[in-house]
């Protein structure tokens, strides 16, 4: 593998999945785009870490980064969304999120009522766009498609359920991290960030 690859997000994101697919022997077609999504997903993760709880160190809130981290990557596994057009750019937006979630929650403690009014929220954009795929990762099988809604849906329930067994900057954390990232699967997000919107409807 050349340098310039192995710093490549994208680039070693494919070869580990079809490293995993090809020796795994993985022929459906549903199975394969979820190893190629899961590990872009935590690649892009892993890449962009170190940075992000450095900062979250230093400004003493990393435990409630690691939990928007958690929390924000659980929907985001199947509700997907809006993804940044470089590295650089995606890991400015992340450290705005991650360390903004945190910041935010200490100094707010938001109502039950606006905690479930959100998750509302959430869970109806959920159903209106997830999944909300990308250009470079089109998400074009109906039955992987459905599946994954489901799973956002279960995911958005059981994220609302956690809010009551910890403390409220805790709920906080988790509230706002699923209110971004639903979010970020809406067509207006991606309309504002000149991305195209169903991908899957070009292939």
């Amino acid at each position: 593998m050349k340098i310039k690859e192995f710093f490549d997000v994208d680039i070693l994101s494919n070869k580990i999945s079809d490293y995993i697919i090809t020796n795994a022997n993985i022929a459906d077609e549903i199975q394969r785009d979820n190893v190629q999504y899961g590990v872009s997903v935590f690649m892009y993760n892993l890449s962009k870490l170190p940075v992000i709880f450095l900062l979250a160190y230093y400004l003493g809130i990393i435990q409630y980064t690691i939990v928007a981290l958690l929390s924000f990557g659980f929907i985001r596994t199947s509700a997907c969304g809006l993804h940044a057009q470089t590295s650089l750019t995606c890991l400015i937006y992340s450290i705005m999120i991650l360390l903004g979630i945190p910041l935010v929650s200490v100094h707010i403690i938001m109502p039950t009522i606006i905690t479930f009014t959100i998750f509302i929220y959430s869970f109806i954009l959920a159903i209106l766009f997830a999944p909300a795929d990308t250009e470079e990762k089109p998400i074009a099988s109906m039955k992987l498609r459905r599946k994954l809604k489901i799973a956002a849906l279960v995911s958005i329930f059981i994220s609302f359920l956690i809010t009551f067994a910890v403390s409220p900057i805790y709920a906080n954390v988790i509230t706002l991290s699923v209110f971004v990232e639903c979010t970020l699967t809406t067509p207006l997000l991606y309309r504002i960030f000149k991305k195209r919107y169903n991908n899957y409807k070009y292939l």
